[in-house]
């Protein structure tokens, strides 16, 4: 999706990716780096990084355990 352009898309399939496998970090990599890349064609952007700091959360809980 973000090769196509669908920026958003792509951000909310990363989330979705990180919450269903939150030990595999690659898709919230990814969601950071569209984010920083990105940010100003992303629709509702406030929404993706509040949600990717849920991410982070998610993944480092994951990996601690």
């Amino acid at each position: 999706m973000q090769g196509q352009g669908e920026f958003s898309k792509a951000a909310d399939a990363y989330i979705e990716a990180t919450r269903i496998c939150p030990r595999d970090g690659r898709a919230l990599n990814l969601l950071e780096e569209l984010v920083s890349h990105e940010k100003e064609r992303i629709v509702d952007v406030s929404d993706v990084i509040a949600e990717m700091k849920k991410c982070r959360e998610l993944v480092e809980r994951a990996t601690l355990n």
